[in-house]
């Protein structure tokens, strides 16, 4: 399977505010039913469609992943029901099947969760009691409710996924030819934004091994820099310490002109009236001025 940068639909959701905008929903939804489609077509069910199991390529490009509940149709055959309660259909709730009307149902749960950031059932705290959505998606007859800022056909759109009949549910080919999928035209591939190392084919894969001594070479002298940086805040805070001890401020950590011994040295004094001049400035002298060895 390639590789997937951009992460799931529920992960571009969250880096997104919270939820897809419009224009990504509708290319989003569309390739998600294109997938259907062929699928359902060669007489799969995936069982299991939402958010985080539909991946976003490197060419922004949504693609159904995670077939581990899948299941081929074969009405003379009773399999197991298997799925995420908040984007089971009435019927899988019930245990009674779970066909091709079933993705369906949980293709509308899915446009529900990318335009809100959250799935369907919220109110009934989907996420921690199963049971009672379960029950609720199964004998309540009710319908996951329908965001309020969407528009008059995209609401169309999820009333028609979300029919509790599952005869009546549209299929993923009429679907694809709902106004609110072929009004609004494709846009543009994204691309994922600065470096993307590919997954490598093989051990001798170069490329990928040469994108990964780049990033290391980019890291070690990345620390090398910080480590510079590091010393030369260290040595000016040693310099900084040793000249504040010497300047001549007064106090109790002022100079001390009585002490014995050392190595101090006169460097000017001055004659009685006599200026000295400087390198840099003239300066009148009335005492020897004494410095220490630094």
């Amino acid at each position: 399977m390639e590789y997937a940068p951009y992460g799931t639909l529920t992960d571009a959701a969250a880096k997104n505010g919270g939820r897809v905008d419009e224009t990504r929903v509708v290319k989003y939804t569309r390739e998600i039913l294109r997938g259907l489609e062929y699928v359902h077509s060669k007489g799969i069910v995936h069982c299991d469609v939402k958010g985080s199991n539909v991946v976003v390529s490197e060419k922004g490009e949504a693609k159904i992943a995670d077939f581990g509940c899948a299941k081929r149709v074969d009405p003379g055959f009773e399999s197991t029901i298997m799925g995420t309660p908040a984007f089971m259909a009435p019927e899988v709730a019930r245990g009674e099947k779970q066909g091709k009307e079933s993705d369906i149902w949980a293709v509308g749960c899915t446009v529900i969760e990318m335009v809100t950031g959250s799935p369907p059932w919220t109110e009934a705290n989907s996420r921690e009691d199963p049971v009672s959505v379960l029950y609720r998606v199964g004998y309540s007859g009710e319908t996951p409710e329908l965001p309020c800022l969407l528009a008059e056909e995209a609401k169309d759109f999820l009333e028609k996924c979300l029919k509790r009949e599952a005869k009546e549910r549209w299929t993923a080919t009429q679907l694809l030819n709902h106004p609110f999928l072929t009004t609004k035209p494709d846009i543009e591939p994204a691309l994922v934004s600065g470096f993307v190392s590919s997954s490598p084919t093989s051990v001798t894969d170069q490329t990928f091994w040469r994108s990964v001594e780049e990033e290391e070479e980019e890291e070690t002298e990345e620390l090398q820099k910080d480590s510079r940086d590091l010393d030369r805040l260290n040595l000016w805070g040693c310099y900084s310490e040793r000249i504040g001890r010497l300047r001549c401020v007064g106090g109790l950590d002022g100079p001390r002109w009585d002490m014995e011994g050392g190595d101090w040295i006169t460097v000017r004094v001055r004659c009685e009236g006599t200026m000295i001049s400087g390198s840099h400035e003239e300066l009148i002298i009335s005492e020897n001025v004494l410095v220490g060895e630094l």
